[in-house]
């Protein structure tokens, strides 16, 4: 139940879930005098964590570890 008639409420579309369309969030109190860039930031990091989409950070872990072998594969070569 919702009380009050003043909540502010963010709706997120999430297509990339087969079962939930959107999700909908609604703003703290406290927080509903934040701006809209806040608010919308952190409702994207409140449905990353709930949907685990995925972010670029594994991808760039895979190229440091990547670029890590390829250099310790050509000292190996070079060493040898």
């Amino acid at each position: 139940m919702i009380k009050g008639i003043n909540k502010q409420i963010i709706e997120i579309r999430c297509t990339n879930n087969e079962y939930f369309d959107r999700a909908l969030l609604f703003v703290s109190d406290d927080k509903n005098g934040e701006p809209r860039g806040v608010l919308e930031r952190q409702a994207r990091l409140v449905c990353d964590e709930l949907f685990h989409f995925k972010t670029k950070k594994p991808h760039i872990r895979a190229a440091v570890t990547a670029a890590a072998f390829i250099l310790a594969a050509g000292a190996f070569l070079l060493l040898r």
